[in-house]
């Protein structure tokens, strides 16, 4: 799932890291792995999500270009 700072602390406090498609010495993405017992309830799984969602528009309108 999508992290950024204002959500990375949640996945960190439940043990999770970040994607490495590269392996442990590549680049670090702005993914996180999602805790697995979140699959099987999901309502559980939606504050999750949605905190994910947050995070990715957050980045969108961070990078969006003066006068859009």
């Amino acid at each position: 799932l999508k992290v950024d700072d204002m959500t990375r602390g949640r996945f960190e406090a439940r043990g999770m890291s970040p994607v490495r498609p590269s392996g442990e010495q590549g680049e670090v993405m702005q993914y996180y792995e999602m805790p697995e017992e979140l699959l099987e309830d999901p309502e559980t799984l939606r504050p999750w999500v949605e905190a994910a969602i947050g995070a990715a528009r957050r980045a969108r309108r961070g990078r969006a270009r003066p006068g859009r």
